[in-house]
């Protein structure tokens, strides 16, 4: 069978592995927006100049140091591009329009599976791009965003889940992973606070701004850039409960929901809408607004949870989706 969608997400999803499912599906072409090995000229000029009447012009090899850099090539043979919102960053709004001539009857497409309305640095480019293209459909994670923007709303088919088994060895009751963005600071300081003071047995690993060289918490693991996602699914994996603290006016599901799932742990969010998410299950699935409002007692009780997962995130399911 010929791949009939191109797929091309950004770097930032590269290391999580949310499309590694479809890598071997011969219905769709994966290419990241992730820079290619290049030569060794090349990656010290990072251009050539040639001589125009007397001057000297610079010619930039941008594109072709991407791994989508074969774009033009196949774009005849497949029916359906969808753009993973990050990617957008990098492939131009010109390279779409080409595709579009090249092959008229191309559909263009744009995945969203960051909120428009939180404060995620990674759409701070794509906002004001988005009106500037004529997109076939746009698909979002988030409910507010598909209510207030009119887009489709497709939520749950982006997350490869990576075969991590349940561990005994439980060494912690609480795990929270994230940046300090979005309006979300306080919150995380405060409920971690809350949660030590009484005895929980906590693991924060917490992404600083570049702006930002300490932090302030006792305790907390505070870092620069991403931490590798194994590390993150092996803390998951010894903790009791993870902690979801999401940007503001973000109501879509994030990787912790995710994990939670398909790693069987129990979750306790800010997110009101986990309660309309397949799997929510009362039993394992927490909502909060302030830390006081915590049950510190149900989440350091070890107990078997298991939501009955089955593979129901993975985009394989996009795939299905797009091909009816």
């Amino acid at each position: 069978m010929t791949a009939k969608i191109l797929l091309i997400y950004p770097r930032s999803n590269k290391h999580l592995g949310l499309w590694k499912d479809l890598s071997f599906d011969n219905r769709v072409l994966l290419r990241c927006t992730d820079r290619r090995n290049i030569s060794k000229f090349l990656r010290l000029f990072g251009s050539i100049f040639i001589r125009v009447h007397n001057h000297f012009v610079h010619l930039p090899f941008h594109n072709t140091w991407y791994n989508y850099h074969d774009l033009y090539k196949i774009i005849e043979s497949v029916d359906h591009l969808v753009l993973v919102d990050g990617a957008l960053n990098v492939v131009s709004l010109s390279e779409l329009k080409k595709c579009k001539r090249i092959n008229p009857s191309l559909k263009v497409s744009l995945y969203l599976i960051n909120s428009l309305r939180a404060g995620s640095p990674i759409l701070n480019k794509v906002r004001p791009l988005i009106g500037l293209f004529k997109w076939d459909n746009i698909f979002t994670f988030d409910p507010i965003d598909a209510r207030d923007y009119g887009y489709t709303y497709l939520a749950f088919n982006y997350y490869s889940s990576h075969g991590i088994l349940n561990d005994c060895s439980v060494e912690n009751d609480a795990y929270f992973v994230g940046g300090l963005k979005g309006g979300r600071n306080d919150l995380i300081n405060e409920t971690y606070n809350y949660l030590t003071n009484l005895g929980v047995k906590c693991l924060f690993d917490i992404m600083l701004p570049k702006t930002c060289s300490t932090g302030s918490l006792v305790g907390v693991h505070y870092y620069h850039g991403w931490r590798p996602y194994d590390e993150i699914l092996s803390n998951v994996n010894k903790s009791k409960c993870i902690i979801e603290i999401t940007q503001e006016y973000q109501s879509g599901a994030t990787l912790r929901y995710f994990e939670a799932v398909c790693m069987n742990r129990k979750l306790i969010s800010n997110n009101e809408n986990i309660i309309n998410f397949p799997f929510y299950n009362p039993k394992w699935m927490k909502v909060f607004h302030t830390p006081d409002e915590i049950d510190t007692d149900w989440m350091m009780c070890e107990e078997v949870v298991d939501y009955g997962y089955n593979g129901e995130f993975s985009p394989v399911h996009l795939i299905d989706y797009l091909q009816q």
